[in-house]
């Protein structure tokens, strides 16, 4: 049985974590048994790029939809993946529509714009994928009217534990080039507005002499970057910061496992999920995260990391500061905590619920 993915977000060999969610959940859906057909655009470097992607992505789609036969249709961030389907002409074609972030809750002029494919393609959606209870009820704030039984939780492919997974006393990764005389505070995020890598910085400078022992480590790439790099070299922390741009995800997992707090700063409310956050508890990283956000879903305050409400670069200082000093002991309580929870979020237990949900559609 075959099956169209229709996305405007896939990896590439250039940028192989940007849209990585997607990918994780198109391999659970070819294990459920169907072969899959991938329209995608991949991240450009320039506009013409960009825009010769989209051009041939949408030309491509359209045709597919119209004359190809498939089990469904998957359509990932419909605001924009989901343009096509004002060219279907066919009727009976299945769709699942899975909304992620942005394409639900706009953040800027042109995502209120594009949110109305996404009010389309909900209107003509068999089935809706949302990665958390917590979007789930923004969801039916804006479609009161979408049946609920057709609406299935998932947290955008789960935790791949056979990648993202705990070692003890683990630097031992020379071209990483971080030494272990030092502890990590990390942060891992695309380098884009109200991501929170502001935020980040901020709290650097506030803890860089309180704990000379620390070292901070910032994974991500983004519109932003160059903000980011002024802004190191104007507060004079590039000795304190290790930057690195995009890595895959066992590159992600070697950094996650040397920190012993990780930063989950978002601001944004289309945050829907955050499944960063889990990857990094998985590794035993200990996650400080923001509340009325989707790591929400997954953290309880003090028992499987940390929520700050409200969030701020002092009140995130004040955190990490507290977690520094907490006992070693305390430490591996709450991490032991987080990986029980990890695991309900495992690939092995979300393949599994996707293949029930497949199978009744």
């Amino acid at each position: 049985m075959n099956v169209l993915v229709l996305t405007n977000m896939y990896p590439s060999r250039e940028y192989p974590y940007y849209g990585i969610f997607v990918k994780n959940i198109n391999k659970i859906i070819n294990e459920c048994g169907y072969t899959i057909e991938t329209e995608c655009v991949v991240k450009a470097n320039s506009k013409f790029q960009k825009t010769l992607a989209y051009i041939r992505y949408f030309l491509v789609s359209i045709v597919k939809i119209n004359f190809k036969k498939y089990a469904f249709v998957y359509i990932h961030y419909p605001a924009f993946s989901a343009i096509p389907l004002l060219f279907l002409m066919r009727r009976n074609v299945k769709l699942i529509v899975n909304i992620h972030g942005n394409d639900l809750v706009p953040e800027t002029l042109k995502d209120v714009f594009f949110r109305k494919f996404t009010d389309s393609a909900v209107k003509k959606a068999n089935n809706v994928v949302l990665p958390s209870e917590y979007f789930k009820h923004i969801f039916m704030e804006r479609y009161p009217s979408f049946d609920k039984n057709k609406i299935f939780i998932s947290p955008s492919g789960g935790v791949d534990k056979k990648i993202f997974y705990p070692t003890p006393n683990s630097i031992d990764n020379n071209h990483l080039k971080l030494s272990r005389k030092y502890k990590y505070i990390g942060f891992a995020s695309r380098i884009e507005k109200g991501k929170g890598w502001d935020l980040y910085l901020d709290m650097v400078e506030h803890l860089v002499h309180k704990l000379p022992n620390y070292r901070f480590v910032l994974v991500g790439s983004g519109s932003e970057e160059a903000a980011l790099e002024a802004q190191l070299h104007s507060r004079k922390l590039e000795k304190y910061v290790i930057k690195f741009g995009y890595l895959d995800q066992c590159e992600l997992s070697e950094i996650f496992r040397l920190l012993d707090v990780f930063c989950f700063p978002s601001l944004r409310k289309s945050e829907s999920l955050g499944l960063v956050g889990l990857e990094a508890m998985a590794c035993g990283a200990i996650v400080v995260s923001s509340s009325g956000t989707g790591p929400e879903s997954y953290i309880t305050d003090g028992e499987t990391g940390f929520i700050i409400s409200p969030l701020t670069s002092e009140s995130l200082a004040k955190k990490v500061f507290e977690i520094s000093q907490i006992s070693e002991t305390e430490k591996t309580k709450i991490r032991s905590s987080a990986y029980k929870k990890v695991k309900c979020y495992s690939t092995e237990v979300v393949e599994k619920n996707f293949a029930s949900f497949l199978s009744q559609i």
